[in-house]
């Protein structure tokens, strides 16, 4: 945890980090609490996000940037 977040001071980023530190504890225990159903569900989501982020993201990094041209009236588009 520590290589992905800057050490500080600041009390509400250090209570931040204590809470991210318990969070996989909370949500295991959650996932035995509740049926089945919903811990399948849980990581289906899970794993159907991350896919659908990391195509968004590759799709955007492989598109060109959009041209801006202004028009020759010196207004704006029409």
């Amino acid at each position: 945890m520590q290589l992905m977040q800057p050490k500080s001071e600041d009390p509400q980023q250090q209570q931040a980090n204590a809470i991210l530190k318990f969070l996989p504890l909370m949500i295991g225990y959650f996932s035995l609490s509740v049926p089945a159903a919903l811990g399948i569900y849980w990581v289906t989501n899970n794993f159907v996000t991350t896919a659908i982020t990391l195509s968004v993201r590759n799709s955007l990094k492989n598109a060109p940037p959009p041209v801006v041209t202004a028009s020759p009236s010196g207004s704006g588009p029409t």
